[in-house]
């Protein structure tokens, strides 16, 4: 009897297009599972794929990881490639002061605890102790020992290196002596204690020797100190050339 009236409430559902109760109940039931198991199934089957997919992903990573850093020192080179071929350029177009000759050399060697560089021309090539060696920024060195095809010449920031600047922004150009004070700057006491310097004023040799032209770049003053005791004006000066960045150089003979 139970499926006499089940199947006669099927048929009535069926004429007129409806779900009858008993599938009603029955889908009501079983959705929720069937949801359930299907989420469960594909869960499982991601995990399972990111297993097998792991290996070949640490290789892709891996291989992306390269490249980033192959793009970062290729742009480290390119950058500093073109701070040289510019330095060059400016070297190339440096003025040569009268009576001067240059000479274009390499800087094969570098001594930071002496503040010292070693060029590729020596005695052969007409150098002499005293020249003066420029960059394209400026006048970074003087020659001080000479051998038949090397010589050394001792950086401007050396606590041995002096000479004589004047302060080119000033009119008149006030002088002072010009000496290394560590490895990164310079000091120019003015023989002016009234001397009108100022931060951001450039510095350039005097000219007053025979080895070394006047109006050759130095660097730029970044500080001013007055020794009221002494009655003496000082100038530090953070210097044009720098070193590590340097490799092509120009001796004034």
């Amino acid at each position: 009897m139970l499926g006499i009236v089940l199947g006669r409430l099927q048929d009535d559902a069926r004429r007129k297009n409806q779900r009858d109760i008993v599938t009603q109940v029955l889908t009501d039931v079983t959705s929720p599972v069937s949801t359930v198991a299907g989420r469960t199934v594909d869960g499982t089957g991601r995990f399972f794929r990111g297993i097998t997919s792991a290996e070949r992903l640490t290789r892709e990573n891996d291989a992306l990881r390269q490249l980033e850093g192959v793009a970062l020192l290729y742009g480290e080179q390119t950058e500093r490639l073109t701070r040289e071929i510019e330095s060059l350029r400016r070297l190339q177009g440096l003025p040569i002061p009268t009576g001067k000759t240059k000479l274009m050399a390499e800087i094969i060697g570098y001594a930071p605890s002496e503040s010292r560089i070693t060029l590729n021309k020596g005695k052969a090539d007409g150098i002499s102790p005293g020249c003066a060696v420029v960059s394209g920024d400026g006048m970074m060195a003087m020659i001080q020992t000479v051998g038949p095809n090397v010589s050394q010449g001792i950086l401007l920031t050396a606590l041995s290196a002096k000479f004589v600047g004047v302060d080119l922004s000033r009119n008149p150009m006030p002088e002072g002596i010009v000496q290394g004070l560590s490895s990164q700057r310079l000091s120019m006491i003015f023989l002016d204690p009234n001397a009108p310097v100022e931060v951001g004023d450039t510095i350039a040799t005097s000219g007053h020797g025979p080895k070394i032209p006047r109006g050759l770049i130095v660097g730029k003053v970044i500080q001013v100190e007055n020794n009221a005791e002494l009655g003496t004006r000082r100038a530090i000066i953070d210097p044009a050339f720098s070193v590590g960045e340097t490799r092509e150089v120009a001796v004034l003979k």
